[in-house]
Parts: structure tokens; C-alpha cells; sequence
């Protein structure tokens, strides 16, 4: 009897440990129970099981926002951003502010799992419920330090440089926006989350970033991807465009634009790369309005700056364009001066020539900042600014005196028109798939033999040596030149050779082939004296004396 009613005791225990109420109406109480047995779930692993709980509590009462704040946590942990975002949408503001600490390691746990697509407008959130939260501000400056997008960073950029102690990485993004100032970390982030493809945001980051390293056309795969996830996501369109700009493949770039409605524009760089498209189609005073619009809205965008030179020219806006290429010459300095102190050790006279700098370009508040950095880094120097007294001190929290905004509302280019919208061609969904914007497909036929062209370069490479040097696996060169100044083009081919190089050994040789002006050509190197049998690689060609050979 005794060991019936311990068997009973603990069948008890486990039904109550084990209990859901899954087969009636709930009432509040259950739901704060089953918050704790689906926390409970999550926490085992079970997380379809904490999902459904989750989800029934919230079905019976849409205001139970401890259950909301768990099921984003499940989300999150799912790589749900959106739904997680939408459920944290619901949340009102009252309950967040009053609820502060959970909050912010929601937000920060959203932006470390790699969501920082969603975590970015959360974090500003926050920010308006409390403006002064440090940590909610640099985990929202290190979400636009790893996108790139730092321009629209500026109002967090500005009470960051109030702070009383200086971040070197906010200091660059102020001053030098246009340069993705991420952290070695935010490098090792943005490329393991880029990766992966499931953050637009980190991904943005990841693909300027390889555009800045040189790997234009990968970074073409990744905005590609990003489009496909987010068809109207404005910032990854226009870094397409621009990409597809910088790689020469008018017929995508001018795809993409035939896709927008200038008067739906809001991106500078939609602006900017539009400009660009206008000059190239000498319509220079929709040119101006474009560069005007990307200034009016990030008055630090140096290549709206650099580009609106052009059209000024073009339209005998002399005075104008030579007031526009002094700011970018002085624009250029700086940003040359934060280059340095960015990517090697910060040196007390580089930082102060910053400061410098930003005084005469009128970036009073990043000025200042520069100063108080060096005061904090380098005590001992005592580096303060020449107007640096406590009446101006108050007063330059204020707005700065830009010159560029001043050049802009000189120039009054709303009175410019608006481009006109791009006729769209057939079969432009440049968001559907990731392969409609390839590309034409070319046909390379190999017809050297015929042009006369008998060539084959050697890299020298030993089989018993397979890993090569450098210059053995980086290929050969070709000039392209009228050596006999007879007004045909004339091919030059450097040649490899084994390593180290064998003196009399004239087997492997660079070539020089005469063009016949037929469209074939003929070696002459023997008779050029082309007989060097050392390892080439890259030729460079020139007119030594002017005689025009």
C-alpha cells in the first residue's frame, strides 16, 4: 500500500511538472505558466514545442507581452528576423521603456545572431525611449559601421562625439563617411554573416567591402542576392548600380535605373549614381539637380561632390565648378589624412592635422572632437584648438557651417529638372531571380593562327615544384603599341622562362609581332632586337625622345 501511494505521489508530481493546458480555454495564469514550461522547452532544445506554446498564448491574448519578448528570443534563435521583428513591432512602447534592461539584450541579441537587417530600426527604438543609453548607440553605430551605411548614421555619429570618451572608429566614420571604417571583428562578422546570405543588411557590408578589396564582380553576386531578398530595399539597388558603373556593364546599370521614379527617390547614392548616368548622357542640368538631391541629403558625399564639377563646367558655370573642385581638393587631404591614422598607428600630428582640417572645411563639431581625442590619447602634447575657449565650446554643439550645403543652396538646384525616367526594356526583374541581370553572353573565338600570332606563354613552373612564385603564376603581359610608326597597332608579348633564368637559353623569348595592316601580323622580334631571355611579365611602353617612335 505504501509503495501505491508513493507511486501515486510522484505520478502527481510529473503531472504536474508536465502539465500544458492544451485542452481548454486558457486563462491568464495558464499563460504565465506556459511561458515558463515553453522557456523551460527552448532552453532543452525543444524549440518547436516552446514555439507552439508560444504562439497559442499570444492567439489568446495578443497583449501578453512577456510571451511576445520570448517568442522573438525563439525567432531570433531560428534566424526569423522578420518574424521576429513583427512580433516585436506589437510591443508597445510603454512596455519597452518600463522593461528597458530586457529590451536592449533583445536588440543586442538580435545584432550579435547576425539580424542586424531587423536589430538596426529596433536599436533606433530604443533610442528614442532613451536617448542617452550609450551601449544602444554604439551597438547601432557598429550596425552601420558594418553596412557601410554611415551617412545615415550622422545624428548618432553626433551625441557620439559628445561622449566623454572617444571612439577612434566613430571619430572616422564623422569624417570620413564614405570609407567603411569597420573593426577587424566587424570584418570577420560581416564576412561569415555575408556568407551565409540571410542578413541584407550584413551583406550590404560584406559587398562594399569586396568592392573596396578589388572583387567588384563577387560583390555584383552578393548585392544580387540581397535584391532578391529584398526587391525594393533602396541602399543595395543603388550599390548595384554603382558596382555595375564601375565594371563597365551599361545595358545592367541602365536596367536597374529604368526600374525607379526619380520622384520616388530617397537614397544619396540612388541620386548620386543617376548623376552620373546623366552626365554620361550630356544631360548636365538634370545632372545637377541628381549631385544636389544626394548633397541635400548627406552633405558629406564626396562623389556627388567630385562629380557635380562636370556638369557645372559643361553648363559655363565657371566660378561655381572652381568653388566645388577647392572643396574636393581640400575634402580629398582629409580624407587621405584619416586614411592614414585609420589603417596604420595613430601618430599625435596626423590626428591634430585632422582636426585641422575639419576647422577649415567648417566641421566645427568633428573638429573639436578630433581635439579632445588627442587631448585623451596624448595628454603630454596638450594639443587644443586655436578657439578652443568655454562661450565657444557651447556654442559649436550646434548645427555645422557646411560648405558644401552652402554651395548647394548657392547652386539652387530645385530650379534644375528632374531626370526623366529610363524607357524600361523587356524582361528587366532584377529581383525575381539572380540571373537576369547577367551579362550578354559572348562568343571568344581563337584565331591567332590565322592573324599570324604564333605564341604560347610559359610560366616556367617544374613539376616538382608546384606551388610556384609569384610572378609564375600571375601570367604574362601584352603592350599595344606602333613601334614603326606606320599608324597600324603594332602587339608586344612578354615571355616566361624556367627560374632562376639560364644564360643562352633563347628558346623562350618575348615576341613582337607587326601589324601588316591587313588584319594580320608578322614576328619581327629578331630584327628589333627583342632577344632577351630573361623572365617578363608586364610591358611598359614610351617615347623616350619625343621623335614619336
Amino acid at each position: 500500500m505504501a509503495v501505491l501511494l508513493c507511486l501515486c505521489f510522484v505520478a502527481g508530481i510529473l503531472v504536474v511538472a508536465l502539465w500544458r493546458p492544451s485542452n481548454r480555454p486558457l486563462s491568464r495564469g495558464d499563460a504565465d505558466r506556459l511561458v515558463q514550461i515553453a522557456i523551460a522547452d527552448a532552453h532543452k532544445g525543444r524549440m518547436q514545442p516552446a514555439y507552439d506554446s508560444l504562439q497559442r498564448i499570444l492567439t489568446a491574448f495578443p497583449d501578453h507581452h512577456p510571451a511576445s519578448v520570448e517568442k522573438a528570443m525563439l525567432c531570433i534563435h531560428l534566424r526569423r528576423g522578420a518574424e521576429a521583428s513583427a512580433t516585436i513591432a506589437a510591443i508597445p512602447n510603454d512596455y519597452l521603456k518600463n522593461h528597458f534592461e530586457i529590451s536592449w539584450k533583445l536588440a543586442k541579441l538580435m545584432s550579435d545572431s547576425g539580424l542586424l537587417f531587423e536589430a538596426e530600426p529596433f536599436l533606433e527604438r530604443l533610442l528614442v525611449l532613451q536617448p542617452g543609453h550609450a551601449p544602444t548607440r554604439r551597438e547601432l553605430l557598429r550596425c552601420f559601421r558594418i553596412s557601410g551605411e554611415n551617412a545615415a548614421a550622422s545624428e548618432y555619429l553626433a551625441a557620439a562625439l559628445w561622449e566623454p570618451k572617444l571612439e577612434l572608429r566613430d571619430l572616422l566614420m564623422a569624417t570620413a563617411p564614405l570609407t567603411n571604417w569597420a573593426t577587424p571583428a566587424d570584418v570577420q562578422f560581416m564576412k561569415s554573416v555575408g556568407q551565409q546570405n540571410f542578413d541584407p543588411l550584413t551583406m550590404l557590408g560584406y559587398a562594399r567591402r569586396l568592392m573596396q578589396s578589388g572583387q567588384s564582380a563577387t560583390a555584383v553576386d552578393v548585392l544580387r542576392r540581397i535584391v532578391v531578398q529584398k526587391p525594393n530595399w533602396e541602399p543595395a539597388i543603388a550599390q548595384l548600380a554603382i558596382v555595375n558603373w564601375q565594371l563597365g556593364r551599361e545595358d545592367d546599370w541602365r536596367k536597374i535605373m529604368s526600374t525607379w521614379d526619380p520622384a520616388k527617390l530617397d537614397h544619396p547614392n540612388s541620386w548620386f549614381i543617376w548623376g552620373v548616368w546623366q552626365v554620361r548622357q550630356e544631360d548636365y542640368p538634370s545632372a545637377v539637380r541628381c549631385f544636389g538631391e544626394a548633397l541635400e541629403r548627406d552633405p558629406k558625399h564626396a562623389g556627388a561632390a567630385s562629380q557635380m564639377i562636370v556638369p557645372l563646367r559643361k553648363l559655363g558655370q565657371e566660378a561655381s565648378a572652381g568653388e566645388w573642385t577647392a572643396y574636393v581638393e581640400q575634402l580629398a587631404q582629409l580624407d587621405q589624412a584619416c586614411l592614414s591614422v585609420g589603417l596604420f598607428e595613430q601618430a599625435p600630428d596626423d590626428v591634430k592635422a585632422i582636426a585641422e582640417w575639419c576647422e577649415e572645411l567648417g566641421w566645427h563639431r568633428e573638429a573639436r572632437a578630433w581635439y579632445r581625442f588627442s587631448q585623451q590619447t596624448w595628454p603630454e602634447r596638450n594639443i587644443r584648438s586655436p578657439t578652443d575657449d568655454a562661450n565657444q565650446s557651447e556654442s559649436l554643439t550646434d548645427a555645422n557651417d557646411l560648405p558644401q550645403r552652402r554651395l548647394v543652396e548657392a547652386l539652387e538646384f530645385r530650379k534644375f529638372p528632374l531626370p526623366e525616367r529610363i524607357p524600361q526594356q523587356k524582361s528587366i526583374e532584377i529581383a525575381s531571380t539572380g540571373t537576369s541581370m547577367r551579362p550578354a553572353q559572348w562568343r571568344l573565338d581563337n584565331d591567332a593562327a590565322q592573324l599570324g600570332i604564333d605564341f604560347r606563354f610559359h610560366n616556367g613552373l617544374p613539376d616538382e615544384r608546384p606551388q610556384g612564385f609569384m610572378f609564375e603564376f600571375a601570367g604574362p603581359g601584352i603592350g599595344i603599341l606602333d613601334y614603326d610608326n606606320n599608324g597600324w597597332p603594332d602587339l608586344e608579348l612578354t615571355q616566361g622562362a624556367p627560374w632562376p633564368v639560364q644564360e643562352g637559353v633563347t628558346t623562350l623569348r618575348d615576341e613582337l609581332f607587326r601589324n601588316l595592316g591587313d588584319g594580320t601580323f608578322t614576328p619581327v622580334s629578331a630584327a628589333a632586337g627583342l632577344d632577351d631571355p630573361g623572365y617578363s611579365q608586364g610591358p611598359a611602353v614610351g617615347d623616350l625622345n619625343g621623335d614619336s617612335f
